[in-house]
């Protein structure tokens, strides 16, 4: 298990001001979130079909980079019904049991990491979700250029859901058995 240190995290409750807001014209929640982007980050059209909006590197991003913490609404596993949208949710985990959810869905509480689209292919991936203290936190763990868009992925079965082939050659081995795929929300992260 990867440990992040404090002085690596990138944190998004700080105001950073985003240059370039002709990018996401007259949408009012991808302004108020465009507003919070960490500097060299911008959202546009995704590149992933029907995807929406996605985060695109606007300088190079090196390895070890982490970003997060994921912002939303808490919310009791207990509450969730199959007919809610769980797109932008993280099941927080504790000694295996689900502790609550944090759901981004709404503007005012989530950010911009809930534009984090996921790979279509596990190789596309350049991000790795991680459980740390509590909160789901994105590390850089391919080098991303400038225009590449940000990428999680979120599991196999998720992939499968979403239509997208899955190459079972091609996993991330060892960190694997360290994930939890969330069966409702079809989210995987890596936790302590």
């Amino acid at each position: 298990m990867q440990h992040i240190k404090k002085s690596e995290i990138i944190n998004t409750k700080r105001n950073h001001i985003h240059k370039e807001k002709s990018a996401i014209k007259n949408i009012s929640e991808e302004k108020t979130l465009a507003n919070r982007l960490p500097k060299g980050l911008e959202i546009k059209k995704s590149l992933i079909p029907n995807a929406g909006y996605g985060v695109f590197a606007t300088e190079l991003i090196q390895i070890g980079r982490k970003f997060g913490p994921f912002e939303g609404k808490k919310v009791s596993p207990d509450t969730l019904v199959d007919s809610l949208d769980t797109r932008y949710m993280w099941e927080i985990i504790k000694d295996g049991n689900v502790l609550h959810c944090i759901d981004g869905k709404d503007e005012q509480l989530g950010n911009w990491m809930r534009f984090i689209n996921c790979a279509r292919v596990e190789t596309e991936q350049n991000l790795m979700a991680v459980q740390y203290y509590g909160e789901i936190f994105y590390n850089v763990y391919k080098q991303i250029d400038k225009g590449m868009e940000l990428l999680v992925w979120y599991g196999d079965q998720y992939a499968k859901d979403l239509g997208i082939e899955v190459d079972s050659t091609n996993v991330l081995e060892d960190c694997r058995s360290k994930y939890h795929l969330c069966y409702r929300c079809l989210h995987h992260s890596c936790f302590d």
